[in-house]
């Protein structure tokens, strides 16, 4: 009777041994990346880089890092495992966050670091260089799921890039010359280059206000004597160049002598009466 027990204790132990290592054996085997055929629903991240803006042009050479991250755990069991970001100008990705556990073997999650389907971060980039550069946001995620009494497990991944430009250049303005330093008009052309491409134009004469124009333009009705001109240009990323400052003098011709004109015109009516005085004179005294 007692070898009848032991012998059954012993077929009932192998058949628990048995199924718990086809089990394990089962989850071991699934797919470790993610197979949107075995998963009840797409489980991919959302990510938002806040800051550094895609496509934008920024005057510093350091700029803000803001990201954020979730993953939608609502059909599945699904953490954050790590949070990584990798730029154009470093060799090595850094890791802002990581998942850790401490106590694997006591099967015990109290030490383990909690769970979580959210994260962002506030961090900086530094020593950007010049010129176009991007950084990537990438997510890597652990999930699982029960299907016919199976457990799965399986790995997302997701990744978001944001390119931007760095430009702490100013622009460079050479004004035109054509050689002449004095004027005999009140106008003066005003010509001039720009290094690149640029949002804003103005100049200033004789230290006044700036003026906002669109590029090359004549300055009329100026006054006789000495005038300095200055441009000023700002870039797309706000950085503001100014040109040297020119010296012209304005040297307008006299004005046409007026006050001789009118002279000129009382002498001529003057003459002109005497003339017909002296015809009217004449004529009455050969009628006599």
């Amino acid at each position: 009777m007692k070898k009848t027990t032991v012998g059954t204790a012993t077929l009932c132990g192998l058949i628990l041994l048995v199924t718990v290592q086809s089990f394990f054996l089962k989850s071991a085997n699934a797919n470790p990346y993610i197979d949107y055929k075995s998963v009840p629903s797409p489980v991919s991240p959302t990510i938002t880089i806040l800051s550094p803006g895609d496509n934008m042009t920024y005057a510093s050479n350091n700029l803000p890092l803001s990201l954020r991250v979730s993953i939608d755990n609502s059909s599945v069991w699904i953490k954050i495992n790590r949070v990584y970001y990798e730029t154009s100008w470093q060799e090595t990705n850094v890791t802002v966050y990581e998942w850790k556990y401490y106590d694997m073997y006591n099967l015990d999650p109290s030490n383990d670091d909690p769970v979580i389907t959210e994260y962002s971060a506030e961090l900086n980039l530094t020593e950007i260089p010049e010129g176009e550069q991007n950084v990537s946001v990438t997510v890597v995620a652990e999930g699982g799921y029960a299907e016919n009494a199976i457990a799965y497990s399986f790995d997302v991944f997701g990744s978001k890039a944001a390119t931007f430009t760095v430009d702490t250049t100013p622009p460079k303005l050479v004004i035109l010359s054509d050689g002449k330093r004095t004027y005999n008009v009140s106008v003066y052309p005003l010509n001039f280059t720009v290094s690149e491409s640029v949002w804003s134009i103005a100049y200033s004469l004789d230290g006044a206000d700036n003026v906002t124009i669109n590029g090359n333009t004549t300055l009329y009705d100026l006054s006789e004597g000495a005038h300095n001109i200055e441009v000023f240009a700002t870039d797309l990323a706000g950085n503001t160049g100014a040109s040297e400052i020119i010296t012209f003098i304005v040297n307008a011709p006299e004005p046409f002598p007026t006050t001789f004109v009118a002279a000129a015109s009382g002498v001529s009516a003057f003459l002109i009466g005497i003339s017909l005085l002296f015809y009217f004179n004449k004529k009455q005294s050969s009628k006599v």
